[in-house]
């Protein structure tokens, strides 16, 4: 049985915006936004009831991640609904101050709760003054314990005024770049509405490993309208021949609401068929791979050791704060997340109230459904045992994993069940069917 390919299923985070996971450059909403949680944990939170925007860390063991969202850029792309704001330097100043004091007013308990991945999504966090950047840093390191072996990843675009300002954030201890290049075809740049070409994306990348960044990482997009089976494998050709670490290939997702949404559906702009998209993800784990780049999760590929350390946070259900206008947050027992409207963020942190928008009880079998949510978008997978678990007295589950597994979708290995490529195609209807 040939799969129907689901071309939602392998979009994916940024970065986070914590937000997923998140992929600002790429795909990167909330990692578990597509969970089917028990509904009667929704909570809404009235303002008199909220004392501070954030929650005191419950497992202050584990290290944290700490995502910042810098929501601002110099243009929309057409395809763009992140939560993002035309750089305004007045607007700009507001933002990093009210950011300033949601770090302050965190509550954390009696003792600080360690720290070691920073991660800077947005938008566009290359846009703003290196000022921002320390600032926040130094304020963050009040409030946290941060390790001195910690990842902090700053998203940019590769945009000749972008790359200039490469040395200073290593000077400020960014030690990973994640650049959002998206494609190194010029015409398919200029319908993304994208500033920059494919030549000054290549010599950003250069510029970056010869100012001291080891830990490189890119963003391409399969499913470009107009996009060929040749020009995207030229953009992988020119990628993998770069000195990067990491790359991260997402499936283009179309958004009610936004310019190519639109001249989608008016038929002004056609995209490349499922079937095309589907041949060339096929293609891509094998050429990676033959290249030194490793498949660790649905859309991520890495060299040893260069893993994203604070996407893995999201992936396997470690505690991440998140900081800014719609950054997501999890404590190990709740999740929530802050507003995503600018104006109301900023009017809320003005007032002295909490940004917060809804908090979210996790409870044991949301847990449960997450760990194989979040598991099977890995390349390792789901352990045996704790899937064995899940299923227990659930007759219908294993009846559905062993008919995924007869269509080739699923595999068990080394005591693990994970998804093959095939099965990666067809996630969401199988995470969908498991839930």
């Amino acid at each position: 049985m040939k799969p129907t390919f689901d071309r939602s299923g392998l979009t994916g985070p940024k970065g986070d915006n914590s937000e997923d996971v998140g992929t600002s450059h790429s795909a990167f909403r909330n990692p578990l936004s597509s969970i089917a949680c028990n509904p009667q944990s929704e909570i809404r939170i009235p303002q008199s009831e909220i004392r501070n925007p954030q929650s005191e860390i419950r497992n202050p063991k584990l290290p944290a991640g700490i995502y910042v969202h810098l929501p601002f850029c110099t243009t929309k792309c057409n395809y763009c609904d992140f939560t993002t704001a035309l750089f305004d330097e007045r607007t700009a100043q507001r933002y990093l101050a009210a950011l300033l004091e949601e770090i302050d007013r965190i509550e954390l308990g009696e003792n600080a709760p360690s720290a070691d991945t920073i991660y800077f999504g947005g938008g566009t966090p290359s846009l703003v003054p290196e000022q921002f950047i320390q600032e926040i840093l130094t304020a963050l390191a009040q409030r946290f314990s941060i390790h001195q072996d910690s990842e902090i990843t700053l998203e940019m675009n590769p945009s000749p005024a972008e790359s200039s300002r490469v040395a200073s954030y290593r000077a400020l201890g960014v030690n990973r770049l994640s650049i959002g290049v998206q494609s190194f075809d010029d015409r398919e740049l200029s319908d993304m509405t994208r500033a920059h070409t494919a030549s000054q994306a290549r010599q950003a990348v250069t510029d970056a490993a010869r100012k001291g960044f080891e830990n490189l990482s890119l963003d391409l997009i399969l499913g470009l309208p107009g996009q060929t089976a040749r020009s995207f494998a030229r953009s992988l050709q020119i990628a993998v021949s770069l000195p990067i670490r990491h790359l991260s290939v997402y499936i283009l997702e179309l958004h009610n609401g936004t310019p190519l949404h639109a001249e989608v559906m008016s038929q002004k702009t056609k995209l490349p068929s499922d079937d095309f998209v589907a041949d060339q993800y096929r293609e891509i784990v094998g050429l990676l791979e033959s290249n030194g780049l490793f498949q660790y999760e649905i859309s991520n590929f890495s060299r040893a050791g260069f893993q994203s350390r604070h996407n893995l946070k999201y992936w396997t259900r470690c505690p991440y704060i998140g900081f800014g206008v719609s950054s997501h947050s999890y404590d190990g027992s709740k999740r929530w997340n802050n507003t995503a409207s600018l104006s109301r963020y900023l009017r809320q942190i003005e007032s002295g109230l909490s940004p917060r928008e809804a908090e979210n009880v996790v409870t044991e079998t949301d847990a449960a459904r997450e760990q194989l949510f979040l598991g099977l978008r890995m390349r390792r997978g789901v352990a045996v045992t704790a899937l064995n678990a899940l299923a227990a007295g659930n007759h219908r589950l294993l009846q559905r994993w062993r008919f995924f597994c007869e269509q080739g979708w699923v595999e068990e290995k080394d005591g693990y069940c994970r998804l093959t490529t095939d099965g990666y195609l067809m996630s969401n209807e199988i995470l969908s069917e498991l839930m």
